[in-house]
C-alpha cells in the first residue's frame, strides 16, 4: 500500500481521509504463462493489467496528479516494472518508481500486514 500525501490539495480534511492522502494499493493475483496480473487501487478507481517480462508489457505507468501548464515538468507518475517471478517462493518481483520532479506530493509506503 502507498499513501500519497497532495501537498497542494485544498480540500477540508474528512473523517475517511484526515491527512488528505490517497490510498493507492496494489497486489497481483495470478501468474500463469509467463503473464503476471496485477490489480491496482488508487483513488478508489480499480484497474488491472496483465504484465509479462517483455518491452514495452513489463511496465505499466499511473498518473498520481493532473499535469500542470509545464508538462515536462509537472508530471507526477508511479511506474511498475515487472522484474521476474520467483515460482521456488510463489513471489512477483516489481519495482516501483515515482516521478515528481515537482515535489509535489509525499509518498509512504506501508507494507503488507502480517496475518
Amino acid at each position: 500500500m502507498v499513501l500519497i500525501n497532495h501537498k497542494e490539495v485544498t480540500k477540508k480534511p474528512t473523517a475517511d481521509n484526515p491527512n488528505n492522502e490517497y490510498i493507492l494499493r496494489l497486489r497481483w493475483t495470478l501468474y500463469t504463462n509467463n503473464m503476471l496480473t496485477v490489480l491496482v487501487n488508487y483513488r478508489g478507481y480499480p484497474m488491472q493489467y496483465i504484465m509479462q517480462k517483455k518491452h514495452p508489457l513489463e511496465t505499466v505507468v499511473i498518473p498520481l496528479l493532473p499535469d500542470g501548464d509545464n508538462k515536462m515538468l509537472a508530471q507526477t507518475y508511479l511506474k511498475i516494472v515487472f522484474n521476474d517471478f520467483d515460482q521456488r517462493n510463489k513471489e512477483a518481483i516489481l519495482d516501483i518508481f515515482i516521478e515528481d520532479n515537482l515535489q509535489r506530493i509525499e509518498v509512504e509506503f506501508k507494507p503488507k500486514k502480517k496475518p
